[in-house]
C-alpha cells in the first residue's frame, strides 16, 4: 500500500523530545514532521524520557505521556498506559544512555510488558569486537529483539551483527538511514551568495558542527588549520555547537574552553570562529550549503549512525571524514574523503588536496548530493510507515 493512502494507522514514540536538547529527541522530532509531510492522516503520540533531576519542561502537545528514565516502576505504568492508549504500534528511540538501569536495562521491563506490536531504531550497536561493555549491551539487544516485532538500523554493518552474530531473523531486521533534510543542490556561484550573507566571502570556509566533546576531535582540525593558514590565508574554519549540556563526561566539561585556549595560542583568530549555540535548522542549512568542505575529524571507532553526515550529503556537501562505520559505507565510491583518526597531518594533508582542486570538490558534492536522496528525512519517513503499517496488519492476523 502506498504510505500516501493509510489513514488508519497510530503510531506513539518513546524518545527523548525536544525541548530537551538531545541528538535523539531531534531524530524523533524530525522524523515526526516527516511522517506529517507525506501522510496527514497518521496518528502519531509522543512519551517524552525525563533524565533524574530534569527541569520542568515545556514539552508541545504531541507529548502525551513521560517516562521517569531511573525509576523502574515508571517503566510499568507506562507500559500500562500504553496498553490502554488505542495505538497500533509503539515506535522506541533506542540508544543505551537514554534509559535507565545499567546500560539501559530498564526498556526491557517496558518491552515485555506491552501489548502491542514494537518497532524500535537502534542508534547505536557495539559492532566493532573491541567495543567496551560489548557483551552487557549485545544482550540487552537480544532482549530488545524478543520482545519486539522489528529492528530498525541505519548501517550495513549493524543489520550484519545483529543476523549473524546474534542470530536474530533476517526478516525481523531492516536496514534505514538516517535521515537528513532535502536542500536544494547549490551551484558553486551561489555558495559565493551565501557566504556573501554571513560575512564569509573570499574566504574557504570548513564547518563542523554539533553538539562539542572531546570525542568529536575539534582540536586535531585546529591545529591542521594552524599548519594550513600558512599557504591559504583565506582558509576559515566554523565551528557550530556547543558543550553537550547534560551527559558531558567529567573531562569534557573543560573541553571546549581549552579549544578557545588553542586557537588564541595558535593566533587562529582570524582563522577560526566558534557558535557556542543552538542555532535554527534553516540556520544550519545555509551553512551546510555555504561551506566548501564538511569536516568530521571524529575519534568515535564505532559510530553506526551520523545526523551530521547526513544532513551534509543531503546538502551537497563535500566531506571529510574519520573512517567510522557509517562514514564508511556512506562516503565510498568518491561520495567523500577520509583521515586518519588523531593525525592532524592526514587533516592538512587532504584538505591542501582540495583546496586545490576545487573541481574535485564539486564532483563529489554532486555524487554526496545524488546518493542522498534515497534517505532524506520525507524518504525515511516513507520506509518507517510503511514497516509499521505492515507490522500492524501482520499483528492483527496472528492475534487472531
Amino acid at each position: 500500500m502506498e504510505v500516501e493512502k493509510i489513514k488508519d494507522l497510530k503510531i506513539i514514540f518513546l524518545s527523548s523530545f525536544p525541548p530537551r536538547f538531545c541528538g535523539i529527541a531531534d531524530f524523533c522530532q524530525n522524523t515526526i514532521e516527516a511522517i506529517y509531510k507525506v501522510n496527514r492522516d497518521v496518528d502519531v503520540k509522543v512519551i517524552a524520557i525525563d533524565e533524574p533531576n530534569a527541569p520542568e519542561r515545556n514539552y508541545p502537545s504531541i507529548v502525551k505521556w513521560k517516562l521517569l528514565q531511573e525509576d523502574l516502576e515508571s517503566y510499568q505504568k507506562t507500559a500500562l498506559w500504553i496498553n490502554h492508549s488505542g495505538g497500533d504500534v509503539l515506535f522506541v528511540e533506542h540508544e543505551y544512555g537514554i534509559f535507565g538501569g545499567f546500560d539501559g536495562i530498564f526498556i526491557c521491563e517496558l518491552l515485555s510488558k506491552v501489548k502491542i506490536p514494537k518497532v524500535v531504531f537502534l542508534h547505536s550497536l557495539p559492532v566493532l569486537k573491541t567495543a567496551k561493555k560489548r557483551k552487557f549491551r549485545l544482550e540487552i539487544v537480544k532482549k530488545i529483539a524478543q520482545n519486539s516485532q522489528k529492528l530498525l538500523v541505519p548501517s550495513s554493518l549493524a543489520k550484519k551483527v545483529l543476523i549473524q552474530e546474534l542470530k536474530i531473523p533476517q526478516n525481523k531486521v531492516e536496514l534505514v538511514r538516517h535521515g537528513g533534510f532535502a536542500l536544494p543542490f547549490v551551484e558553486k556561484k551561489d555558495r559565493e551568495k551565501l557566504k556573501k550573507k554571513y560575512h564569509l566571502d573570499k574566504k574557504f570556509v570548513i564547518l563542523t558542527y554539533g553538539l562539542i566533546t572531546q570525542s568529536k576531535g575539534i582540536d586535531f582540525a585546529i591545529e591542521a588549520i594552524s599548519t594550513l593558514k600558512k599557504d591559504f590565508p583565506n582558509i576559515f574554519y566554523l565551528v557550530l555547537g556547543r558543550p553537550h549540556p547534560i551527559h558531558a563526561q567529567e573531562k569534557d566539561k573543560y573541553y571546549f574552553a581549552s579549544l578557545q585556549k588553542k586557537v588564541k595560542n595558535l593566533k587562529l583568530q582570524k582563522n577560526i570562529k566558534f557558535i557556542p549555540k543552538f542555532l535554527p535548522q534553516e540556520v544550519i542549512s545555509d551553512y551546510l550549503l555555504l561551506c566548501d568542505i564538511l569536516l568530521l575529524p571524529y575519534l568515535t571507532h564505532a559510530q553506526i549512525s551520523s545526523g551530521v553526515l547526513a544532513n551534509g550529503m543531503c546538502a551537497g556537501c563535500c566531506i571529510v571524514s574519520t573512517p567510522f562505520p557509517y562514514a564508511k559505507e556512506l562516503l565510498t565510491s568518491q561520495r567523500g574523503f577520509f583521515i586518519e583518526f588523531k593525525n592532524y597531518f592526514s587533516i592538512v594533508q587532504i584538505l591542501e588536496k582540495l583546496i586545490k582542486n576545487p573541481e574535485l570538490i564539486e564532483k563529489t558534492r554532486r555524487n554526496a548530493y545524488h546518493f542522498a536522496r534515497s534517505f532524506t528525512w520525507e524518504e525515511m519517513a516513507k520506509k518507517c510507515l510503511k514497516i509499521c503499517y505492515e507490522i500492524k496488519k501482520g499483528f492483527r492476523k496472528s492475534s487472531f
